[in-house]
Protein backbone atom coordinates (compact mmCIF):
# COMPACT_ATOMS: atom_id res chain seq x y z
CA UNK A 1 0.00 0.00 0.00
CA UNK A 2 0.95 3.35 -1.15
CA UNK A 3 0.87 6.22 1.13
CA UNK A 4 0.50 9.71 -0.71
CA UNK A 5 2.03 12.57 1.17
CA UNK A 6 1.10 16.25 -0.02
CA UNK A 7 3.63 18.57 -0.78
CA UNK A 8 3.76 21.06 2.17
CA UNK A 9 3.61 24.08 0.09
CA UNK A 10 0.78 22.96 -1.77
CA UNK A 11 -0.95 22.31 1.34
CA UNK A 12 -0.18 26.14 2.81
CA UNK A 13 -1.69 26.72 -0.84
CA UNK A 14 -4.84 25.35 -0.24
CA UNK A 15 -4.99 26.43 3.34
CA UNK A 16 -4.72 29.78 2.43
CA UNK A 17 -7.78 29.60 -0.14
CA UNK A 18 -10.01 28.36 2.24
CA UNK A 19 -9.23 30.53 4.36
CA UNK A 20 -9.76 33.41 1.85
CA UNK A 21 -13.20 31.84 1.16
CA UNK A 22 -14.19 31.39 4.33
CA UNK A 23 -14.01 35.00 4.90
CA UNK A 24 -16.10 35.88 2.21
CA UNK A 25 -18.97 33.55 2.33
CA UNK A 26 -22.41 34.64 3.65
CA UNK A 27 -23.32 34.74 7.55
CA UNK A 28 -26.87 36.10 8.36
CA UNK A 29 -30.20 36.90 7.16
CA UNK A 30 -30.81 32.86 7.67
CA UNK A 31 -27.39 31.29 7.53
CA UNK A 32 -26.92 31.36 11.28
CA UNK A 33 -24.55 28.59 11.28
CA UNK A 34 -20.10 28.12 10.60
CA UNK A 35 -19.34 26.99 7.00
CA UNK A 36 -17.47 23.87 6.88
CA UNK A 37 -14.75 23.90 3.87
CA UNK A 38 -13.00 21.80 1.93
CA UNK A 39 -11.87 20.67 -1.17
CA UNK A 40 -13.45 18.60 -2.88
CA UNK A 41 -11.39 18.33 -5.96
CA UNK A 42 -7.84 20.10 -6.83
CA UNK A 43 -9.83 23.06 -7.69
CA UNK A 44 -13.32 22.43 -6.55
CA UNK A 45 -14.36 23.56 -2.84
CA UNK A 46 -17.38 21.89 -0.72
CA UNK A 47 -18.92 24.42 1.88
CA UNK A 48 -21.91 23.03 3.86
CA UNK A 49 -23.29 25.11 6.45
CA UNK A 50 -27.53 24.91 7.01
CA UNK A 51 -30.04 27.63 7.05
CA UNK A 52 -32.52 29.12 9.83
CA UNK A 53 -35.70 29.16 8.34
CA UNK A 54 -38.87 32.17 9.32
CA UNK A 55 -42.48 32.06 8.58
CA UNK A 56 -44.11 35.06 8.03
CA UNK A 57 -45.04 35.97 11.66
CA UNK A 58 -41.32 35.88 12.57
CA UNK A 59 -41.19 32.37 14.11
CA UNK A 60 -38.31 29.73 13.40
CA UNK A 61 -39.54 26.99 11.36
CA UNK A 62 -36.51 24.81 11.53
CA UNK A 63 -33.65 24.43 10.01
CA UNK A 64 -32.28 23.57 6.35
CA UNK A 65 -28.70 21.45 5.63
CA UNK A 66 -27.14 22.25 2.20
CA UNK A 67 -23.91 22.12 0.95
CA UNK A 68 -22.62 24.52 -2.22
CA UNK A 69 -19.70 23.04 -4.50
CA UNK A 70 -17.79 25.53 -6.61
CA UNK A 71 -14.38 26.05 -9.08
CA UNK A 72 -12.26 28.55 -8.00
CA UNK A 73 -10.91 28.29 -11.42
CA UNK A 74 -14.07 27.69 -13.47
CA UNK A 75 -16.74 30.38 -12.13
CA UNK A 76 -19.51 28.70 -13.92
CA UNK A 77 -19.49 25.25 -12.13
CA UNK A 78 -21.33 26.11 -9.06
CA UNK A 79 -23.91 23.15 -7.90
CA UNK A 80 -26.77 23.42 -4.91
CA UNK A 81 -27.33 20.15 -2.61
CA UNK A 82 -29.64 19.43 0.56
CA UNK A 83 -27.98 17.30 2.67
CA UNK A 84 -28.96 14.45 5.30
CA UNK A 85 -30.17 11.37 5.80
CA UNK A 86 -33.06 10.59 2.79
CA UNK A 87 -36.29 11.38 5.39
CA UNK A 88 -33.79 14.76 6.24
CA UNK A 89 -33.14 15.76 2.83
CA UNK A 90 -37.04 15.26 1.61
CA UNK A 91 -37.84 18.15 4.64
CA UNK A 92 -34.83 20.05 3.77
CA UNK A 93 -36.42 20.18 0.21
CA UNK A 94 -39.77 20.88 1.37
CA UNK A 95 -38.74 23.67 3.51
CA UNK A 96 -35.93 24.88 0.62
CA UNK A 97 -39.49 24.82 -1.63
CA UNK A 98 -41.63 26.85 0.69
CA UNK A 99 -39.01 29.61 1.09
CA UNK A 100 -37.28 29.55 -2.27
CA UNK A 101 -33.66 28.29 -0.89
CA UNK A 102 -32.10 27.02 -3.26
CA UNK A 103 -32.25 30.13 -5.31
CA UNK A 104 -31.57 32.74 -2.40
CA UNK A 105 -28.23 30.60 -1.01
CA UNK A 106 -26.95 30.22 -5.13
CA UNK A 107 -27.68 34.21 -5.29
CA UNK A 108 -26.29 34.88 -1.70
CA UNK A 109 -23.20 32.70 -2.45
CA UNK A 110 -22.16 33.66 -5.64
CA UNK A 111 -22.40 37.06 -5.56
CA UNK A 112 -20.05 36.88 -2.43
CA UNK A 113 -17.57 34.74 -3.79
CA UNK A 114 -17.29 35.67 -7.48
CA UNK A 115 -17.26 39.97 -6.67
CA UNK A 116 -14.94 39.25 -3.98
CA UNK A 117 -12.46 36.67 -6.11
CA UNK A 118 -12.66 39.67 -9.18
CA UNK A 119 -11.35 42.06 -6.50
CA UNK A 120 -9.07 40.69 -5.33
CA UNK A 121 -5.84 38.91 -7.31
CA UNK A 122 -6.84 35.09 -6.17
CA UNK A 123 -4.79 34.28 -9.38
CA UNK A 124 -1.74 34.32 -7.47
CA UNK A 125 -3.11 31.48 -5.22
CA UNK A 126 -5.31 29.57 -7.81
CA UNK A 127 -2.64 29.83 -10.56
CA UNK A 128 0.21 28.21 -8.13
CA UNK A 129 -1.77 25.49 -6.12
CA UNK A 130 -3.92 24.21 -9.71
Amino acid sequence: MTKIHENKYLTAVKEKVLELVAEVLPHGSGIDSEWHLSFSTRTRIRAEASFHCMDENGMYDGWVDFTVLFDIKNPNYFRFMYRGSPGQIAYNRRLGKKYDLESYITDSVCESLWSTFDAMDMREYVNEYC
